[in-house]
């Protein structure tokens, strides 16, 4: 294996197809090892699709919808 310097960032390439999406959940069937978590999502034309975390051994999604909900309210929570 590689060992991945986390203090910087670095750009990989790894295919995957969706394998089943809910409102509450997007899984990935996609070949899954630790060096995905936290990576980000890209479709085709790169757009950010959402965040990867691993849960019982298959890869999910954060969806990039979520994130932007999350950010924009702990900004708004944080400037009143």
């Amino acid at each position: 294996g590689k060992m991945v310097n986390l203090t910087e960032s670095s750009v990989f390439s790894q295919k995957g197809v969706i394998s089943y999406a809910t409102d509450a959940k997007v899984v990935l069937d996609l070949l899954t090892n630790n060096y995905l978590k936290g990576s980000g999502i890209f479709d085709k034309d790169n757009n950010f699709l959402g965040i990867v975390f691993i849960r019982n051994g298959r890869a999910n999604l954060v969806k990039g919808s979520v994130i932007r909900f999350f950010v924009d309210s702990s900004i708004g929570k944080s400037s009143k």
